[in-house]
């Protein structure tokens, strides 16, 4: 018997969290939905001032998810289900080592490189190999070294 409570206190615990923090919202493609954590508000703002987000018969030209997610429809789901996972845990038990904002890990950041290749193909495909390496031997050119404020203005 007092499992089965803890296992009800567990669970209506869970889904008032679930619910306190918007958790229905993260599974649109809705940009605010990124903007519900402190954390994104200068990024969330900044990328309300940039062309992405100007708005097309109601629909932003990028969403976050647009740049930040695969394209695919089951990777961007598994992406969005290990951030969603990865974000949770630092806010319920790393709340004193938590970040003023986020960086960009390398996976994001390969994501990122692929969507501004995939939405600006035409673009890219004549003006430089996206793979090329610059300088640097093991330094691939990306588009946000050379655009890094064109999203939103916070670096990457």
């Amino acid at each position: 018997m007092w499992f089965l409570v803890v296992v009800a206190i567990i669970i209506v615990a869970a889904g008032y969290t679930f619910y306190n923090a918007k958790g229905m919202s993260y599974f649109s493609d809705d940009s605010a939905a990124c903007n519900n954590c402190h954390v994104m508000n200068d990024v969330y703002a900044s990328w309300r001032k940039s062309a992405h987000s100007r708005e097309i018969n109601g629909k932003p030209l990028a969403s976050c998810n647009d740049c930040h997610l695969p394209n695919e429809f089951v990777d961007k789901w598994i992406a969005k289900a290990q951030s969603g996972i990865s974000h949770a845990y630092a806010f319920t038990f790393k709340l004193d080592d938590l970040p003023q904002n986020f960086t960009a890990t390398k996976m994001s950041k390969n994501m990122v490189q692929a969507n501004c290749v995939r939405c600006h193909s035409q673009m890219v495909s004549v003006v430089v190999n996206p793979t090329t390496t610059i300088n640097h031997a093991n330094e691939q050119l990306s588009c946000v070294k050379c655009h890094a404020s064109v999203g939103h203005t916070r670096g990457f």
